[in-house]
């Protein structure tokens, strides 16, 4: 019997800046807790009159996980991320 290797590839592009308005939160990212924690970014984004959400409502937010699998989840650190534009005037 022979064991397969996976071969995983990898494609690096180009990203244009963004500016994003980011939450952090600790423990385990459920898809309930982030959905709780991006409808708590949306609400208090919606009442700041300089800052415009680009995307619409049902476009997920962007979750980061800065943790190895064995951290404790009370020490881990999570953000979501959802893409804004600033009033200029």
């Amino acid at each position: 019997m022979t064991k397969k290797s996976k071969v995983h590839v990898f494609r690096l592009r180009d990203i244009p800046p963004r500016t994003m308005a980011v939450a952090a939160f600790p423990g385990l990212p459920s898809n309930s807790e982030v959905e709780r924690r991006t409808k708590d970014l949306r609400r208090a984004l919606s009442k700041d009159r300089a800052i415009r959400m680009v995307a619409p409502p049902s476009t997920p937010a962007e979750v980061a996980q800065y943790n190895p699998p064995f951290t404790l989840p009370f020490m881990r650190r999570n953000e979501i991320a959802l893409e804004v534009e600033l009033d200029q005037s």
